[in-house]
């Protein structure tokens, strides 16, 4: 997920995805720059969680990634 440009981005990033209802868990695989990998445990799938971007406008879809091994992936723009 890009945007995290700050403590304060990602701190609101977390909090913001620990408030959704399909969120169960999130828990930080790597941070980079202004980019922050994800691993989050769903009630639901991804396609759920994209549709809920798609009418937010703190989530900004992007490209998909090659999946990791493990688990589907997607990418998100965070928009405080």
């Amino acid at each position: 997920m890009g945007g995290v440009t700050d403590v304060q981005a990602y701190a609101g990033l977390l909090e913001y995805l620990q408030t959704l209802s399909l969120v169960r868990s999130v828990a930080v695989a790597e941070l980079a720059g202004d980019t922050v990998r994800l691993n989050l445990a769903l009630r639901g799938d991804l396609d759920l969680l994209r549709r809920i971007a798609a009418l937010d406008t703190h989530l900004q879809a992007g490209v998909r990634p090659e999946t990791p091994a493990g688990g589907e992936g997607t990418d998100f723009t965070w928009q405080p």
